[in-house]
Parts: C-alpha cells; structure tokens; sequence
C-alpha cells in the first residue's frame, strides 16, 4: 500500500451525531488493542480512560478470530504488537485492512528494524514500547487523522524533503538497495545473500548510509528515506525514488537532535 493512500474508506476527522445546538459532535476514538500480555492491555486501558476522545474497545491477546473481532467491534483504530507468539503481527494489520472497513492500524513494538515493512503492511504508526501514554494517544490521533506517525526515537534529526538537485547524490544505487532490504526487514546476512556480497560489505554500506542521512542506526536510517523520498512503500516492496515522491502528511513527532560520531 502507498504512503498516499489511506486504508480502505478511512474518513480523518469524521463527526458523529449533531449535539442539541445543532453543532457537529466528534466522537470518540474507538481503539481494540491486540497484544498477547494482559498487563500491556491494562496499562493502555488505564492510559486511554485519561483522555475524552479515546475509548478502550477491548483487548486481544491473540488474533486467531481477528477478522472477526474489527467486524462486530468496529474499532477505528487497531494497535498491533508484532511480537504476538507465532503469529506475525503484520499480517496481522494486513488482515484487518483487507476487511475494507474505516478502521487503521497503528503497529506497537520494539522492532526498530520493521518500522518500513509495518508501513509497507499498511499501518499508519509505528510506536515504540517504551513511548510514553502521551506519545501512545497522540499516534493514535494523527493515525486516525490520516497522518502517519513515528515515536521519535525512530528519527533522531527533523526530517526536512531534500533539494531535488541533492536527491539523486546522496546515496548509491547500491545503498539504496541496502537500503530498501533494511526496510522490509531483512537482516545484514540476508541483505548479503540477496545482493552476493559478504555481510561485512553490507555493514560497510549501511555505515556509510549512516553517514550520509546523519543518523545514527537502522529505523532512523529507514525513516529518513520515507520522509525524503529516497524511498517509497508500494504494493512491491521499497522503491528507490527521485523527484516524484512528496511525503504524504508525515508527522515525526517532537524530535531530539542527535549527533552521529564514527561513520
């Protein structure tokens, strides 16, 4: 699915019914959670209940008859855990979206390394676990919105578009190839295998692609390139792109500048 679409019938900033005076009354933000520890549920549970506009749906602890759970719950949104036992929780989003109902996802993980394969599946956030309630609340929000969110410890430099005169030099046809692997989650040994180059290789172009985007690991590397274009999630995977890319309302919240020293 392309940054530029948003899952199937998705209305950002729907209203419900009309309140007495006539006004338009928005509703609140319906969230099912799935997650297979009944402690995490109960901590958003508890997060959620602190703010009016977002209502706890229910929890999942694991996603056996999850088609069927968005159906007769019709949350709006759905936050996913990936790590949910032998299930892989992005397929796990893809389900839920391919119901065509008004409902995104939102994906909760430490996974940094999948943060362009949840994009790729569809989600329209990635939180880290170790987000705080607030910055939980507020993915959800801009996720809801149509506006795809990251935690900020996902990019550590404010994401700016490059000139266009830049785009084309700032990486390799082969770090982009690196790169594009990195996003949909392979790891360096795989990345070496796909490309028949040593795994040191593939190290020596990622630290190089490091430098080059100012960053500093894997996620942070892959989110930059969505945000600037270098990249694009398609149908197909990660295409690398010049010019034709605009980003499609990325919102990385607050952000902390973070300097990169031996690459």
């Amino acid at each position: 699915m392309s940054l530029s679409q948003r899952p199937g019938g998705v209305r950002p900033g729907s209203f419900g019914q009309s309140s007495r005076d006539g006004e338009p009354r928005a509703q609140a933000i319906k969230v099912l959670v799935v997650d297979r520890h009944p402690i995490v549920a109960d901590g958003l549970r508890a997060c959620f209940a602190q703010h009016s506009d977002i209502e706890f749906a229910g929890a999942l602890q694991d996603a056996a008859h999850i088609v069927d759970e968005v159906t007769a719950r019709r949350p709006d949104v759905v936050l996913v855990d990936l790590d949910l036992g032998e299930v892989d929780g992005l397929e796990v989003v893809k389900a839920v979206l391919r119901t065509r109902l008004p409902i995104v996802a939102v994906v909760f993980s430490d996974q940094r390394s999948r943060v362009g394969a949840a994009l790729q599946a569809g989600a329209m956030g990635f939180v880290l676990k170790c987000a705080t309630g607030e910055e939980i609340v507020s993915a959800i929000r801009q996720a809801r919105s149509g506006v795809t969110s990251m935690s900020p410890q996902l990019s550590p430099l404010t994401v700016t578009p490059l000139p266009r005169a830049q785009i084309r030099s700032v990486l390799s046809g082969r770090e982009l190839d690196v790169l594009r692997l990195v996003a949909e989650g392979h790891t360096n040994a795989e990345i070496g295998r796909r490309l028949f180059v040593a795994e040191t290789t593939v190290k020596t172009h990622l630290q190089r692609i490091f430098a080059k985007l100012h960053v500093s690991d894997r996620a942070a590397a892959v989110a930059t390139a969505l945000a600037t274009g270098l990249l694009v999630a398609g149908p197909d995977g990660f295409g690398g792109q010049v010019y034709s890319f605009r980003p499609h309302n990325v919102a990385v919240m607050p952000l902390r500048q973070q300097a990169v020293g031996g690459n």
